[in-house]
């Protein structure tokens, strides 16, 4: 961003695309001349800037509820910085990873040379966090996570999974029931519950279809000691098998 005008990119899987522009209502110059029509000019800019700031943070909050952006970082000149955070709404605020000093006019190496540490440091964070809280799950009574392929397959079968973890080189082979749609850890045959003849599916992808399916979210994870030590596959759950599922419950 800068007082001009504004380019916005959606990120997704390392590939920026621009899908937003944002201009000034009227060019914004320079003025060198002192005295009374400098200042004049001079509140004259900081009113166009502090203008555009605030289309600047509706546009953005406007592409954070259509993309479903999780994270935002904001490049710019620092002369303006402090009139584009004042205008950013807390949608943006609460997902801003950094504001830093670059051209905007930069071409797209050296603005993803720029960000990437950025992301990367957020995302192993993320991971991090999201591993610990699958580990307080399944350690905290009533036992909302489970860990492990044929324990992670019962719960994403059951539609108990709110968040499924999974390593990045996570790979099992297992069946599925064509009619219900449950899932099984390795070669059997027939379904345990109802005799049905099983097919074979590679788990990665059908945990993956099943989730997104559900609407759960999924967390790929570059590497953990945790997840690895439990076949490199857990879920945090809605409910445990001691509860009732959310829509069951009676008022």
């Amino acid at each position: 961003a800068e007082g001009q005008e504004a380019r916005i990119m959606v990120l997704a899987l390392n590939d920026p695309q621009k899908v937003i522009e944002t201009e000034a209502s009227e060019p914004i110059k320079r003025f060198s001349a002192g005295g009374w029509a400098q200042m004049l000019f001079q509140r004259r800019t900081e009113n166009l800037v502090k203008g555009h700031a605030k289309d600047i943070g509706e546009t953005l909050d406007r592409a954070i509820k259509r993309y479903d952006i999780d994270h935002v970082i904001i490049a710019g000149n620092d002369s303006i910085k402090g009139a584009i955070m004042e205008k950013m709404p807390s949608s943006v605020q609460e997902r801003l990873i950094d504001y830093i000093n670059l051209d905007p006019h930069s071409d797209m190496k050296a603005i993803m040379d720029e960000i990437a540490p950025l992301i990367e440091e957020v995302e192993r964070q993320q991971e991090a966090d999201d591993v610990q809280a699958l580990q307080d799950s399944v350690s905290t009574k009533p036992g909302l996570g489970v860990v492990g392929i044929e324990d992670t397959a019962m719960a994403l079968s059951k539609g108990q999974v709110r968040t499924l973890l999974m390593l990045q080189d996570f790979q099992a082979a297992g069946r599925r029931n064509p009619t219900t749609g449950f899932l099984y850890k390795g070669l059997r045959d027939k379904d345990p519950y109802d005799g049905s003849e099983l097919e074979p599916v590679e788990l990665r992808e059908a945990f993956t279809a099943l989730a997104v399916q559900s609407s759960v979210d999924i967390q790929v994870v570059e590497s953990d000691e945790y997840l690895a030590e439990h076949e490199g596959v857990g879920a945090i759950l809605w409910y445990s098998d001691q509860q009732q599922p959310p829509g069951d419950q009676i008022a």
